[in-house]
């Protein structure tokens, strides 16, 4: 099994985001850990690329990896363009 999947710059190309989180969360070990790094989509401060590129945002991410079986343990904000997320596979 596998530790620590790390995701940068990647999870907003996932077509099919909760097959693709299951399968991580198959590979994971007990307690092991998803951390996603990605691009900021806020309306009227993100670039228009961003925009028209990112699927989804922050909230959205966070709530398409709750559903998928993980629990969120840490947030940070020290990135200007990208937000950071650490969740845990849960029980």
């Amino acid at each position: 099994g596998v530790d620590l999947a790390f995701l940068c710059d990647t999870y907003h190309h996932f077509e099919y985001p909760q097959n693709m989180l299951a399968s991580i969360r198959r590979a994971l070990r007990r307690n092991g850990e998803l951390v996603i790094v990605d691009f900021k989509r806020v309306p009227n401060l993100s670039s228009e690329w961003v925009m028209e590129h990112v699927r989804a945002g922050e909230e959205v991410v966070t709530m398409e990896v709750l559903r998928a079986g993980f629990v969120l343990v840490e947030r940070q904000d020290f990135l200007q363009s990208n937000y950071f997320l650490r969740f845990r596979k849960s029980d």
